[in-house]
């Protein structure tokens, strides 16, 4: 199992699916210039502790 580096993180979106029953996803975007999209049901939290260790958030 690899595990993600904060330090490889540039910066994270949170995109709502616009359905209630799909959880929203998230774009975390690496400094490599490629985006890891995932869809937990913690999206939300996962966006607030990145923001919190000073990793820029958007939310789409």
């Amino acid at each position: 199992m690899n595990l993600l580096q904060l330090a490889e993180v540039q910066g994270a979106v949170l995109i709502g699916s616009g359905v209630v029953w799909l959880p929203p996803s998230v774009d975390v975007l690496l400094r490599s210039g490629e985006a890891i999209e995932f869809r937990p049901p913690e999206a939300k939290a996962i966006t607030e502790a990145l923001s919190d260790a000073g990793v820029p958030v958007t939310t789409a």
